[in-house]
This record gives structure tokens, sequence and C-alpha cells, in this order.
């Protein structure tokens, strides 16, 4: 069956202002980094935070072009099959393998954001975020607001924690 594209105004609407959330939180996140670098080059902790801070942040910046789903399960396994033949026939994956394969990759990054989330959660002080939102079933937009707004917390804390080595 061919997918076809959600062009709804409230589908646009809902992606300009993720997209626009995570940039704003990229850019944070940039501008964190180039400030305490020299923080970051000592601690070894940091850094890896850092690596894991932008993972998020790359894997939902991905995953919100791609949440454009039907959301039938048939659909996801068709997809890991395409995806599988195209990473084997191209030994690439571009954005439009994403896209032509997103009831999939949709899920993949947005799990390695969530992954990634839980192992930065360990690290850094609580932010008032429950991980408990993950055991309940929720819309796969509805998670995806729910990483963002966790990694927007956690940037903050990550920025307050360098902040304390900072002076």
């Amino acid at each position: 069956m061919k997918k076809v594209d959600d062009v709804s105004f409230g589908h646009f609407d809902w992606l300009v202002e993720c997209r626009s959330q995570n940039q704003r939180t990229t850019l944070r996140l940039y501008k964190i980094v180039e400030a305490k670098e020299i923080v970051l080059s000592r601690h070894f902790v940091y850094r890896e935070l850092a690596q894991d801070l932008t993972a998020v942040a790359f894997s939902l910046w991905r995953a919100v072009f791609l949440s454009d789903l039907t959301g039938i399960s048939g659909d996801q396994l068709a997809d890991v099959k395409k995806f599988l033949q195209s990473l084997i026939a191209h030994n690439a994956v571009l954005y439009q393998t994403d896209f032509s394969t997103r009831e999939w990759t949709f899920q993949y990054y947005l799990d390695n954001a969530l992954l990634r989330l839980d192992r930065i959660e360990k690290h850094l002080p609580p932010d008032g975020r429950s991980s408990e939102f993950r055991l309940t079933p929720k819309s796969a937009k509805d998670t995806w607001v729910f990483a963002q707004d966790s990694l927007d917390g956690m940037v903050s804390t990550f920025e307050e924690t360098l902040d304390v080595y900072d002076r």
C-alpha cells in the first residue's frame, strides 16, 4: 500500500513547532559546549554527556521529519524489509530511505533518543520529569514531545552542572 503524506494544517503546525523547539535546544547545547569547552575537556563524564545530548538532539531532529505515520504494525515490518534491502543493495542510508521507511525509522530514532535520555538521567540531578510516561501507551507524537521536553530539561541541568565546575 502506498503511503499518503499528511499535508494537513494540524500536522504542519506540529512539525514547524517541534522542529523549532528542537533547533532552539540544539543551538543552546552548542552554545554550552562552546562556552564550557575547557570544563568538558577536563571531565570525561561531562564530555560523554555532551555527546549523548547531541545524539538525542539529532535523533529527535531526524524523527520529527518522519512523524507522518500510519501506525499499522504490518507497515512497520514492510518498512524493516525495505530498509534492509536498501542498506544491502546501496550500502547507504539517505534521508529518502529514512522517509520511505518511516514506519520503522521514526521509532528507531525515537527509541535511540529515549535510551540515551535514560542513560543521561543517571548522571545528572533529576529535572522533575518522570520516566513513567514511557510505560503508558501514548501516540508516537506525544512520546516525541515528551522526549524533546526531557532533552530541554536535561540541557538546562547540564548547563547548571557545568557552571559549578566553571567557577
